[in-house]
């Protein structure tokens, strides 16, 4: 009888987890907004909190020169409260810090936690507004709790092996507005490169509840938390400003991208500075309204016998947008598109052009101006710009230095950096940077930059001819073969590699007598995820697609290629890998969509792009899983590309009358879906089937070589 009682219990214990498992296995299909139908709605807002709380007392590590453990093995009293975010702190010279001084010592502390503030580049200079870095990220030791900011939603928690790594978005609705006092907007909190999550999609959390842990995953060299908030004008979460293609158009690798500004108004427009917000409502009992307390001025005191930098005037241009919002001009709130040279020689002048890519100059009265604010010792032509300063929606003028160094020129809520120089030394050879790996077949990027005789970057480029780019060592083609002058910008331009062989290979970039060598780059034939293999068939464009941002695995490290995409899924890849931005704020018609829905913005823009449409029902059906010709479709309307219906069957299995058959033609033209051999040998596409995640994976990678190679059709490797 025991012995029955026992087996029931432990058959009780089995089948109810066999219960939990299935249903997390359907949570995983369902979207965020299924799941979000079944919880109650998140908390009011009630005020805010840090996302951190404790972090190491730096200077002890410092002294005694100790590697920082994990957060768990740090003791109690080497541990103090998330030092204040202050920007007169922050950029307060380190020249100027003295040892074993109280001042001195929190100053220090809050300039490496703070390692990167809001809006800067990746030079440690504190100067917010100085870059496109659109986060402030901290340095925390590895296993740091991390905190919920305000109450509200995860519609996020994934990881990446690269980019964001591990990490978690959560909406929070009816947030009081950061530019309009009174009102209330969507604001969506970020916390990036994480070692754990405590939280799943759809949950619910309230403000201080401990979400995960800090770590080092995806894009990050050391553990530290990225920390974001995006409004709701971001056309995904977590937003980021610039895309690999515009970085590769821009001759920048990802950091230097950051470090030029690329993508600042994009970043400035979809972003707000999180710790000021922070600050406004940390101790507030919200009732609808946005407070209009404001937060006081901190006090800095200086070390003992030093003199403090003054903090930043409300007008200055490196001022938190929550300064900004309160200018006198309102005209100030204008984003603009600001384009031009970004080094000049002392006392010349170069051109700034100022783009109205929103028509907001239209709606001035004549007698209207913003400011062109300048931090530095530039000078402008112009220093009051008037509707009638722009023709077709372009104003320009000169700015102009006497000095070296850094000029921030500021106009509207958009920044631009010029940096003067006494002189530029000429190129006298070639740095070609890569991360010391390549796949067989997958085109690798390449930065090629023109350094002096003491191997530093030149922005100036004195060279004529031609940049003959081929392999020393092992065996690769190169797209393009040859650089010009006007490939660079900045003294840097970018190639794609492709490996022939899997020997280790010697970039060689040589014009005459300046010549640059790569260090060699290693065949890597490691697992891609722990079901991806260099024996996949699919391992390629897996490789590329994943390196370039485009898809990624999930949190238990697999990619899951035999996997099916539903109709959502689908859309939403092939617009982030073909540029299209998804634009916030249309509505959604159908039955069976909601505009909060986690695909409304990217299904939005498809519908006025005319690249989707509904069923003749009134639905959509986004969770649908999206067959072959479904997908085809979708492809190549992305792509803007169309033709007429065959005249043969494209496809064994694809009757001409069918609606698909000129899609289905496409595809073969193109050689862009993989197939399947019937009976009689000859190509099906089986356009019922429904398409994996290893198929999309590959039709976006030929479509990508045929572009990258000026390809008619995929002609393979």
């Amino acid at each position: 009888m025991f012995k029955n009682k026992k087996l029931l219990k432990y058959a009780g214990l089995i089948t109810g987890t066999l219960f939990f498992l299935v249903i997390v296995y359907y949570g995983e299909k369902t979207s965020e907004w299924f799941r979000a139908t079944l919880l109650e709605p998140p908390q009011p807002f009630n005020g805010t909190t840090y996302p951190v709380q404790k972090v190491p007392d730096w200077n002890k590590f410092l002294v005694t020169g100790s590697a920082m453990p994990t957060y768990q093995k740090i003791p109690e009293n080497q541990l103090i409260d998330l030092p204040p975010y202050t920007l007169s702190d922050l950029r307060y010279p380190d020249s100027k810090l003295l040892w074993k001084d109280p001042e001195s010592d929190r100053i220090r502390n809050s300039k490496i936690t703070y390692a990167v503030v809001y809006m800067a580049a990746y030079n440690n200079n504190h100067e917010e507004y100085s870059g496109s870095h659109l986060a402030v990220d901290l340095k925390l030791p590895e296993g740091t709790p991390i905190y919920a900011i305000a109450n509200g939603r995860v519609i996020k928690s994934t990881v990446q092996e690269s980019g964001f790594g591990h990490h978690i978005v959560v909406r929070h609705p009816d947030t009081p507005d950061p530019d309009y006092p009174g009102q209330t907007a969507v604001l969506y909190s970020v916390y990036a490169h994480m070692s754990d999550v405590n939280v799943v999609e759809g949950q619910n959390v309230k403000k201080g509840d401990m979400i995960g842990r800090s770590g080092k995953t995806g894009t990050a060299t050391t553990p530290h938390l990225h920390f974001q908030i995006d409004r709701d004008s971001a056309p995904w979460h977590p937003y980021w400003p610039f895309t690999w293609n515009e970085a590769q158009k821009a001759g920048l690798s990802f950091f230097d991208a950051v470090s030029a500004g690329l993508g600042k108004d994009n970043a400035e427009r979809n972003t707000i500075d999180p710790f000021p917000y922070l600050d406004k409502y940390l101790k507030s009992v919200y009732s609808g309204i946005a407070s209009t307390e404001e937060v006081p001025s901190e006090t800095t005191v200086a070390p003992q016998g030093v003199t403090p930098e003054p903090a930043a005037p409300e007008s200055s241009p490196i001022a938190s947008p929550s300064s900004v919002v309160e200018a006198a001009n309102p005209l100030d709130l204008s984003v603009f598109k600001i384009t031009g040279e970004h080094f000049a020689l002392l006392g010349s002048s170069i051109n700034l052009y100022i783009e109205d890519e929103k028509d907001q100059v239209s709606q001035w009265k004549s007698d209207d101006t913003v400011d062109v604010q300048v931090e530095g010792d530039a000078r402008v032509s112009n220093r009051h710009l008037k509707s009638s300063d722009f023709v077709n929606r372009v104003a320009q003028f000169t700015v102009r230095s006497e000095t070296l160094g850094r000029s921030l020129i500021t106009i509207g809520k958009s920044a631009y950096e010029v940096n003067f120089i006494e002189q530029a030394n000429p190129v006298a050879g070639f740095k070609i940077e890569q991360d010391g790996h390549f796949v067989k077949g997958v085109p690798k990027e390449l930065v090629i930059k023109a350094i002096d005789a003491n191997g530093k970057p030149t922005p100036v480029y004195n060279f004529t001819g031609i940049i003959q780019l081929t392999a020393k060592q092992g065996s690769a083609r190169f797209k393009p073969e040859a650089l010009e002058f006007k490939d660079f910008k900045e003294g840097a331009a970018s190639v794609f590699m492709t490996a022939l062989t899997d020997e280790t290979i010697v970039v060689r970039a040589q014009n005459g007598a300046l010549i640059g060598e790569s260090n060699p780059l290693f065949s890597e034939n490691g697992n891609l995820f722990v079901d991806i293999s260099a024996t996949n068939p699919y391992f390629k464009s897996i490789k590329f697609l994943k390196e370039n941002g485009i898809v990624g695995g999930y949190a238990d490290g697999s990619f899951r290629p035999n996997q099916t995409v539903n109709r959502a899924e689908a859309l939403k890849m092939l617009m982030l890998a073909f540029n299209i931005e998804a634009q916030k704020g249309a509505s959604l018609n159908f039955k069976d969509t909601n505009n909060n829905d986690w695909y409304a913005s990217f299904l939005a823009t498809a519908l006025q792009k005319n690249i989707v449409g509904g069923y003749a029902d009134g639905t959509f059906r986004p969770s649908q899983i999206v067959t072959r010709a479904e997908y085809l479709k979708i492809l190549f309307k992305t792509n803007n590309m169309d033709s007429a219906p065959p005249e043969v069957k494209p496809y064994e299995d694809v009757p001409t009358d069918s609606w698909f058959a000129s899609y289905a033609f496409l595809a073969n033209k193109k050689n862009v879906m993989p197939l399947t051999e019937g009976e009689d040998h000859n190509p099906r596409l089986e356009p019922a089937k429904g398409m994996t995640r290893a198929e999309v994976a590959e039709t976006i990678y030929r479509m990508k070589m045929i572009e990258l190679n000026n390809w008619v059709t995929y002609s393979g490797d």
